[in-house]
């Protein structure tokens, strides 16, 4: 088995994400986006984490955070053993992801480039027509559309261009 050492830094700018591999689904009704909702808050708070934007796909999540305190191995961890506890309760598989390093991000360059990803992604995978139709993004958030109590929706993008 071949060790990996990874040097990350504590705090910064992060897009980091999740896919099951093969795709076993993490969400499967509406109810377990709710769930993951409040694990997600729970964990935020837990860890001085600050969530700038999310895509949270049937079988895989991509979040934009902002790190403080604890490592970010650690917040992706509780999110992928959640996300492991819910497919093994409902499918009895094992589940593996695909290797997604996370991404360090410069944000005032950076981050609203990779917001319109993050909302574009249902767009992209032909679930929805355009960001607003699909309702588990950040999108909304950042329209004004459906604010998000939890997520720090950063005011100066909304004052600038258009993210879509």
């Amino acid at each position: 088995m071949r060790c990996q050492y990874h040097i990350q830094p504590t705090t910064g700018t992060f897009y980091a994400s999740r896919r099951t591999e093969p795709p076993y689904l993490i969400f499967s009704e509406p109810r377990d986006y709710e769930e993951f909702e409040y694990f997600l808050v729970q964990t935020l708070a837990r860890t001085d984490t600050t969530l700038l934007g999310y895509c949270c796909m049937p079988d895989s999540i991509h979040l934009a955070l902002s790190v403080n305190a604890t490592p970010l191995s650690d917040v992706m961890g509780r999110v992928t053993r959640f996300c492991t506890q819910r497919i093994r309760k409902r499918t009895g598989m094992k589940v593996s992801y695909t290797d997604s390093f996370p991404i360090m991000l410069e944000p005032l360059s950076h981050l609203p480039m990779l917001l319109r990803y993050i909302h574009c992604i249902p767009v992209i995978a032909g679930i929805a027509a355009t960001p607003s139709d699909y309702p588990y993004t950040s999108h909304r958030a950042y329209t004004g559309e459906d604010p998000v109590e939890y997520m720090t929706v950063l005011q100066r993008l909304i004052r600038g261009p258009r993210l879509h």
